[in-house]
């Protein structure tokens, strides 16, 4: 799978793309053309090369196997997904609509890919690395058997020497080694001279720049010393003006902080005396409120208690008359009917005398 990203910013620009219908897109597809999407949706594949790279924000293009997965077979032949750039206005499509959620599925793909990418190129980087470190050590055990084959060959050559040409090559061997031993001895001798000369020449060189630097050095130093002292003394002037700004600007900080810190003590302080005094004032108020209130109900039980039992007063005296008043009326009655009967029985027997 390939991932392309790619960012362009160009002036406004008209393309009219007409999307294809499904019977039309089959035929390309079977014509191993990849499935071409713009802005979420399918166009002709005739239609792809008349987008113009400065209409495009982004491109993804998967690969058949990925764009399968994602498009199902219909990316048997891989697939190109192209977002336009937002300022381009004059596109058009009629057909046929992907679903957001497998636009969103495609990131996901070509992301895997990056990962597969990435760990395609360290594979690859990986197997380079282990190939060229296997050649090299080839190459080294090649170096190292030819130099064994070159000592075995040389040996079995010495082997097959005869005894005086052996010795013939030994002591022509020895005759090369003491001219080569001379002609060396001899540009030892004649290097080591010039070594010498060399040195001291550079060592006279050296001493005469050396007295030429320190006379310099001492004519430079004492005009450098002045500007070393006087830098210095203006240095230390600014460090010491910024010491004390800085102690000045701290000791105001400082008493600015503590004047702050005074006054919000102070507006704390104030905020809960006024906080405890209102406190206070309510549960005065509503011990007071609460004192009224019982007294006020004290009252009402009071008067109620003194109503019912005045009421109560009432009733019983009412009850006592009533009851007086029957007892009087019954002893009234008790009286008024014997002096009844009598007087009537009197008056029958004086009625039946005077008969």
């Amino acid at each position: 799978m390939k991932k392309i990203l790619i960012s362009i910013s160009c002036a406004f620009a008209t393309l009219t793309i007409n999307a294809s219908s499904p019977i039309s897109y089959a035929i390309e597809v079977s014509a191993k053309n990849p499935l071409i999407i713009v802005n979420g949706y399918k166009i002709r594949f005739a239609d792809y090369a008349k987008i113009k790279p400065e209409h495009i924000e982004s491109i993804i293009e998967l690969e058949p196997e990925d764009a399968i997965e994602v498009f199902g077979k219909n990316g048997e032949n891989g697939a190109i997904i192209i977002k336009l750039i937002s300022s381009f206005k004059g596109f058009s499509l009629d057909g046929a609509k992907i679903d957001d959620r497998i636009i969103e599925k495609v990131a996901f793909y070509a992301e895997q890919a990056k990962f597969k990418e990435q760990a395609r190129l360290e594979a690859e980087a990986k197997a380079k690395q282990e190939a060229e470190e296997k050649a090299r050590l080839a190459a080294e055990l090649k170096a190292k058997n030819d130099a064994l084959e070159t000592s075995r060959l040389e040996a079995e050559e010495n082997a097959k020497l005869s005894a005086t040409e052996k010795l013939k090559k030994e002591a022509a061997d020895k005759a090369r080694k003491e001219f080569e031993e001379n002609q060396r001895l001899e540009n030892e001798n004649k290097n080591r001279a010039e070594t010498e000369a060399k040195a001291k020449q550079e060592a006279d060189d050296k001493s005469r720049l050396a007295a030429e630097a320190k006379a310099k050095q001492e004519a430079d130093e004492k005009p450098r010393l002045a500007a070393e002292a006087k830098a210095k003394q203006e240095a230390d002037e600014k460090l010491r003006l910024a010491a004390e700004a800085k102690a000045k600007q701290e000791a105001d900080e400082k008493a600015r902080l503590a004047a702050e810190a005074k006054a919000k003590q102070e507006a704390d302080e104030k905020s809960r005396l006024a906080a405890e005094a209102k406190a206070k004032q309510e549960a005065d108020e509503k011990a007071r409120l609460a004192a009224e209130a019982k007294a006020k109900q004290e009252a009402d039980e009071k008067a109620r208690l003194a109503a019912e039992a005045k009421a109560k007063q009432e009733a019983d005296e009412k009850a006592r008359l009533a009851a007086e008043a029957k007892a009087k009326q019954e002893a009234d009655e008790k009286v008024r009917l014997p002096a009844e009967a009598k007087a009537k029985q009197e008056a029958d027997e004086k009625a039946r005398l005077a008969a």
